[in-house]
């Protein structure tokens, strides 16, 4: 019984993360709750996804590191972030093919201000996260979801600047 419900199962394969630890990442970071009560749940399934390892170890990290410098100077800032599925096709049976992301975004906000970053997962280790910046509108399109109803929220070029991206 256990293979038939597995079997039917059409979200089957989409919260599963691969064989490799090397291929998944933390969408929140640990670094970024040590010492807080949030703590124990950076080890959730749910904070957890597949990202290759040249994206992961390259303009990812380097977003959390600045991040979290940024953090430690303002002492509050917003994040939220998560996987971008592009889905091309429908199919019947989805448990039989397996879903990764196309990309990765996040969203710093402060206060009315925000920077939109989505990292296509074909980024090199080398690439710069700055290259990166997105319109909120797009993604909220591509995602259909508004982040932030019934806010007016600009893009910020002072918050791009304090994150190492110069315009």
């Amino acid at each position: 019984l256990a293979e038939i419900a597995v079997s039917n199962n059409p979200y089957a394969g989409i919260g599963e993360l691969p064989e490799e630890k090397e291929q998944s990442a933390r969408l929140a970071p640990m670094t970024s709750f040590s010492n807080t009560p949030y703590w124990p749940d950076v080890n959730n399934l749910s904070n957890m996804v597949p990202m290759p390892q040249p994206l992961r170890l390259g303009p990812w990290l380097q977003l959390e590191q600045r991040l979290n410098e940024l953090v430690r100077a303002k002492d509050e800032l917003h994040v939220i972030t998560g996987p971008l599925f592009l889905i091309e096709s429908l199919s019947v049976n989805p448990a039989s093919e397996v879903i990764e992301p196309t990309a990765y975004y996040k969203i710093v906000i402060e206060d009315d201000e925000l920077v939109v970053f989505v990292l296509p997962k074909d980024l090199g280790q080398f690439d710069s996260y700055c290259n990166q910046v997105a319109d909120l509108n797009e993604l909220q399109r591509m995602m259909s979801i508004d982040f932030f109803p019934g806010r007016n929220l600009q893009q910020s070029n002072e918050l791009l600047r304090q994150l190492n991206c110069f315009k």
